[in-house]
């Protein structure tokens, strides 16, 4: 596990290291042909791992449910976020990696709802939810890149 763990906390460090340098309005901007922007997808990584992982263990998501709802599968920008909003949300981006991995090295995650994502793969365990969401991340990680070039 610790590899995927490592891996979670480089990809997330990348992210943050890539949006580094845009400005509010970059990081704002929906570029043609997409349906969400920067910060969209920097709140939707953070959230995903909430619900794949704490949620459907059980247990209580680590931000507040109305940032979830604001970046939860399905959802999409409507409203600006600021740029202190912004810094704070890299921030938890990277403490989130660190609390999983301590959170799982203790042993917290003890029960599993299955779950069906959108690709037809079912999660069964902490375990699988931790090895998709590290795949999803990438995903994001990969249309975060692409935005860069066209903001």
């Amino acid at each position: 596990m610790k590899i995927y763990f490592e891996t979670i906390l480089n990809t997330r460090k990348a992210i943050v290291a890539l949006i580094s340098g845009l400005s509010e309005a970059q990081l704002n901007e929906i570029p043609k042909n997409f349906n969400n922007n920067i910060a969209w997808n920097l709140g939707h990584v953070m959230v995903s791992q909430e619900l794949l992982c704490y949620h459907l263990s059980g247990l209580k998501c680590n931000i507040k449910y109305d940032v979830i709802d604001k970046f939860k599968k399905g959802s999409k920008p409507t409203e600006e976020i600021s740029m202190n909003e912004i810094t704070s949300m890299k921030a938890l981006l990277i403490d989130l990696a660190y609390k999983l991995e301590a959170d799982y090295n203790k042993g917290i995650f003890i029960n599993y709802n299955n779950y069906k994502t959108s690709l037809d793969v079912e999660l069964k365990s902490i375990e699988d939810a931790i090895a998709f969401n590290l795949f999803h991340e990438g995903i994001h990680l990969g249309a975060i890149m692409q935005m860069v070039k066209l903001v």
